[in-house]
């Protein structure tokens, strides 16, 4: 006798609470706890019906079931090469690099960051940008819960934030969070080396005023990055 085929339906993806429940797609399947783990990739401006935002792909991951529903956590963020290919012009300094760091709530998550620079600069000074900018990344990022700090990188507040920070060492034209990417828990022993500034706690940083930032600029603290030093020579 053979055996009966299991009946297929189609069960509703949505984002998770904390990003509103936004409905992501469907999927066809016999038991809906098989698509539990699986990823899928969308992007930005089918879900903010905004065309500016068609150059970057968000990642989410279905990670729980409620009755027929289904829901997912963002994921991951990656800007497309496309919008890369427009921002880099000649008599420019691009700095591309990768680097991993540990959020609050222990998660090990993937960075990777494009720097543009206003013109063309020496090696020493693009070396102090790209030092600078891991620095304050695993700082921000070691201060905030990954969910947190994703939502910062969406709404662009991380990236206007680091921009104005490494302005102070040289003009930055673009500054771009290519890909952010949850890795999943960070093991024990991986720590995250980040020298402790209370300026780099992210999203209130980034919505400081003028006049505040301009009062930071003229009394910095010893507990500054490379970039104290460099505006002092």
């Amino acid at each position: 006798m053979a055996k009966q085929k299991e009946k297929k339906a189609w069960f509703p993806i949505y984002t998770i609470k904390e990003f509103g429940e936004t409905f992501l797609g469907e999927t066809f399947l016999s038991d809906p706890n098989n698509a539990i783990g699986r990823s899928l990739s969308i992007n930005l401006m089918s879900l903010t019906n905004n065309v500016k935002k068609q150059h970057t792909n968000i990642g989410f991951k279905i990670i729980n079931r409620e009755n027929n529903k289904l829901y997912a956590e963002p994921s991951a963020i990656e800007v497309l090469p496309s919008l890369i290919k427009r921002k880099v012009r000649r008599s420019r300094n691009k700095i591309e690099h990768s680097f991993k760091a540990v959020s609050r709530d222990r998660k090990l998550v993937n960075v990777k960051v494009l720097i543009i620079t206003l013109n063309s600069t020496n090696n020493s000074v693009l070396t102090r940008i790209r030092k600078n900018t891991i620095g304050i990344i695993r700082s921000i990022i070691s201060k905030n819960d990954y969910l947190e700090f994703f939502n910062d990188v969406l709404q662009r507040k991380t990236q206007d934030y680091i921009k104005k920070r490494l302005s102070r060492i040289y003009p930055i034209r673009d500054f771009e969070i290519r890909v952010l990417h949850n890795l999943g828990d960070a093991p024990k022993e991986a720590e995250t080396p980040v020298k402790t500034n209370k300026a780099e706690s992210a999203p209130e940083s980034a919505k400081e005023d003028a006049g505040k930032e301009k009062k930071e600029e003229e009394s910095r603290t010893p507990e500054e990055p490379e970039e104290a030093k460099e505006d002092a020579s």
